[in-house]
């Protein structure tokens, strides 16, 4: 400001509100303070030294504007309203009061001129509107969605071009260095130099974002000329260059705080637009850049707990699925987009005698809670597979679990147990989406309705199905994340699925990948697919079958001597016939006592039954690492070890197979039992020398 007035006087006047022009009395502008830059659109510079009618202060009337001038040197205020043109032409009505200052003497020494636009009330309401409306469409954004740093990039295309020509976010990442987020620009200039995404920005200590920073406050520069804040508002000399060619004209940064301190900083500028911030622009941007402080903080919280949940979850599941003879498997599990983590759960079990329990399923909730049921139900569930239950049997057990856990908990489940040497799958399913058995050209669900989901059963059995897996065919599980969306039932979604897998593809890996693509759109809860491709060639396996008389020991044993030379095992020949006449003599030692066969008072003598405790069959089985030996007989009766006495004859044949076998076991059959045995072929140490002195385990 020139003139008589000290530097006090200057920042007074520039702090007002209204339009204040100060001349001579030849109407020559001595004084014109930012609110007058504001209003008509002339610099102090240009207006200083002109007369105030070569600036549009004055009546389009000539004979008005004289005798206005006349009134007000002869000493008499005036006040009134008039048309008058901008600097750029725009046309305002003016609301100006003109008031004569004296000297000394008494004389009009100077004219102070005092004006404001007279529809500013409208305008300040309809701005006030539209602040309103680009808080709300903010709010709602930052409210609704925790995908913040996508959500933060919206919201500064929000502000550009609504209130300002520039935005930018920077936010502290991890390890407390601030790092630009955003930039949103009306102005295409390749050559200013903003600092890019991604990178560090480095802000001198008068720069606005390192006082809102440092402070904690939000900072208006409404002219950053007074202030010579270009260069402070921009922290590198190519900015600084743009600054002064676009005209930088107002600066506001206010800090993105939240319960957990400062997270980051929203900048927002004004250049090529000539549009001023105020204070209400300022309190518009503190309040914004507060809510975006929150949800940022809302969304670490979520993030931590989703971690959690995740981690949780994965550490429950098999991070390795372990290798089956005579088959392929590969999963896919995928948390929802939209949504906490679930307790969808999968797992691939060995059995004895080389079969596989394949298992897939989702317990009903969210979060970590669902996770850890997840966690009690698999634990669970390998806990009744190595006890080497049939898949009904071991769905009724888990519904007893489940709702003796909660009440009100529901989990779907599909287990399955499958023979490679066999080919023979048996399914029994608790409210999952129905398998797939594909053939090498074909796609087809599992007949059968799907029983109640686990804890809803309410005591009622559940039903097991068989079905034969053809060469180069598979097994495809899925939870229900698979194929259900909003706009798509479950039917729809299973159809499509086997559409897309009419000509499954190759490996279980792409099986997987075409599954989890056939639904359209974005799935809203997890998902998990469990892929089981079977071999085109047959596995090593051998049957006889043996009358339960004495002298079969001695056939079982001839045998197995011949297979095992043609598998070339005969390394190991002398163990197993061991093992297979150990188990085949006490078959037919107790198939021989009929005394358990003995009908109920009034019932009839089942022959058939007798029959089938006459006959005895023995299987071989050769897998990569291991050989197993069966023998399946008609007697429901297991067998168990015993402690046989000195003079006792028998007892000790069962010590012996626990002796020679890698393990054995015992698992009831639709007709009575199979006794099993394992022995490892994979060129480790024998048995017989890894066992403890003394014959134990």
């Amino acid at each position: 400001m020139t003139g008589p007035y000290d530097p006090p006087l200057r920042e007074v006047l520039d702090a007002l509100g209204h339009a204040v022009a100060i001349t001579d009395t030849d109407l020559v502008v001595r004084v014109w303070n930012t609110a007058a830059e504001q209003l008509l659109g002339w610099t102090r510079d240009e207006a200083v030294g002109r007369s105030i009618l070569d600036l549009g202060i004055a009546p389009e009337d000539p004979g008005q504007a004289s005798e206005l001038a006349a009134q007000v040197l002869a000493g008499r205020p005036w006040e009134g309203s008039f048309h008058i043109r901008a600097k750029n032409g725009g046309p305002l009505i003016g609301r100006f009061r003109c008031t004569p200052l004296r000297g000394p003497d008494g004389a009009v020494t100077s004219i102070v001129v005092t004006g404001r636009d007279a529809l500013d009330s409208r305008h300040q309401q309809q701005k006030a509107l539209a602040r309103l409306a680009l808080m709300s469409r903010a709010g709602l954004l930052l409210g609704t969605s925790l995908e913040v740093n996508r959500t933060l990039s919206t919201v500064a295309e929000l502000l550009v071009p609504g209130i300002a020509d520039h935005c930018f976010i920077d936010l502290f990442d991890e390890t407390g260095r601030l790092v630009r987020l955003v930039n949103v620009h009306t102005v295409g200039d390749s050559d200013t130099g903003w600092v890019p995404v991604g990178q560090a920005p480095r802000y001198p200590s008068d720069h606005p974002v390192a006082e809102a920073l440092r402070t904690g406050r939000g900072v208006l520069l409404d002219d950053v000329r007074r202030l010579d804040a270009t260069a402070a508002a921009a922290p590198n000399p190519a900015v600084v260059k743009w600054a002064r060619r676009v005209g930088l004209r107002a600066v506001i940064a206010a800090p993105l705080g939240g319960p957990h301190g400062v997270r980051g900083v929203l900048c927002v500028m004004t250049s090529v637009s000539g549009r001023r911030y105020d204070t209400d622009d300022l309190d518009m941007v503190e309040e914004l850049a507060a809510r975006a402080g929150l949800a940022l903080d809302n969304a670490a919280l979520y993030d931590r707990q989703r971690s959690l949940s995740l981690t949780l979850q994965r550490s429950l599941l098999p991070g390795m699925l372990p290798r089956v003879d005579g088959v392929e498997v590969a999963y896919q599990y995928r948390p929802g987009a939209d949504a906490e983590v679930g307790g969808d759960f999968y797992d691939v079990i060995p059995l004895p005698t080389g079969r596989v329990g394949i298992v897939i399923g989702d317990v009903q909730g969210r979060g970590a809670h669902a996770a850890a049921v997840m966690g009690q139900l698999r634990a669970a569930l390998r806990a009744y597979a190595v006890l080497d239950l049939p898949p009904a049997r071991l769905l009724t057990h888990l519904d007893e679990l489940v709702q003796g856990l909660d009440d009100s908990l529901m989990v779907t489940c599909v287990y399955a147990v499958y023979d490679p040497f066999t080919r023979r799958c048996v399914v029994a399913n608790a409210g999952n989406p129905p398998p797939l058995l594909l053939h090498p050209s074909a796609c087809a669900s599992l007949a059968g309705p799907a029983d109640a989901p686990l804890g809803m059963g309410g005591g009622t059995p559940y039903e097991q199905h068989e079905y034969l897996v053809p060469p180069g065919g598979g097994l495809l599980l899925y939870t229900d994340g698979v194929v259900e969306r909003r706009d798509l039932r479950v039917d729809q979604g299973v159809n499509r699925l086997r559409t897309a897998l009419a000509e499954p593809p190759g490996g279980p890996e792409e099986l997987c990948e075409a599954a989890l693509r056939a639904a359209p759109g974005e799935p809203e809860d997890d998902q998990a697919v469990l892929a089981v491709r079977t071999a085109d060639a047959e596995l090593p396996m051998s049957r006889l079958t043996l009358p339960a008389l004495p002298a079969s020991a001695s056939s079982a044993r001839r045998h197995t001597r011949e297979v095992l030379a043609e598998w070339g095992l005969r390394e190991h020949r002398e163990i197993a016939e061991l093992l297979v006449s150990e188990l085949v003599t006490n078959s037919i030692r107790h198939a021989l006592d009929a005394a358990w066969l003995v009908p109920r008072p009034g019932a009839a003598f089942d022959v058939s039954r007798l029959r089938r405790c006459r006959r005895l069959e023995l299987v071989l089985r050769r897998g990569r690492n291991a050989l197993w030996g069966e023998v399946y007989d008609g007697d429901v009766r297991l067998p168990r070890m015993r402690v046989a006495g000195e003079l006792d004859e028998g007892g000790r044949g069962l010590h012996l197979v626990d002796a020679l076998s890698t393990q054995w076991g015992v698992r009831p059959t639709r007709r009575g039992k199979a006794v099993w045995f394992e022995l490892t072929i994979d060129g480790a140490e024998p048995a017989l020398a890894r066992r403890r002195p003394g014959g134990g385990s």
